[in-house]
């Protein structure tokens, strides 16, 4: 269990994969602890989503964060909107199941294209606007115990969340 005695109150944090699962869990822990959020995802509701989980203080934008003018674009209607960028998590992935012997290439390139790619191109962004700030900010990459702890079927999966150890 974590600690969740922690106030968000007017820090603004953008989620990938913020309308389902592991995101959608974070979302609703930021909104509960003050912050103003803005779900990522591709899903085309997200943007009812948002506004269910949070009204006001929530905004959703439908987007493929694979690529980088888009990512862009994301990044500046966060700012538009909400004045400024504090925390991201990049939560949005996808696993692709199928034995490595079989695992077809487009399974591959799409793991790496969503998991690693994605992932690299928020931060990239987001970070540039917190720099642009002045006053720094947060960013969070979801790692998997599937990087150390073989999976069956999880070949690209495993090699596409790396695990940070300190």
């Amino acid at each position: 269990m974590f600690d969740k005695n922690f106030a968000l109150t007017d820090k603004v944090a953008v989620v990938t994969g913020g309308a389902s699962g592991i995101g959608r869990a974070i979302v609703e822990l930021f909104f509960e602890k003050g912050a103003r959020v803005v779900l990522v995802d591709i899903k085309p509701d997200v943007a009812e989503i948002a506004q269910q989980i949070g009204g006001a203080r929530a905004l959703g934008i439908q987007a493929d964060i694979t690529k980088k003018e888009i990512v862009e674009g994301v990044m500046a209607t966060v700012v538009e909107q909400f004045g400024s960028i504090d925390i991201v998590v990049n939560s949005a992935g996808i696993a692709l199941l199928e034995k490595a012997a079989d695992l077809p290439e487009s399974y591959w390139d799409k793991t790496m294209e969503l998991n690693l790619k994605a992932s690299f191109l928020i931060a990239q962004a987001a970070g540039n606007v917190m720099i642009k700030q002045g006053r720094g900010g947060k960013i969070v990459n979801m790692a998997s115990q599937a990087s150390v702890v073989a999976l069956d079927k999880h070949v690209a999966y495993c090699a596409s969340r790396p695990r940070l150890f300190r």
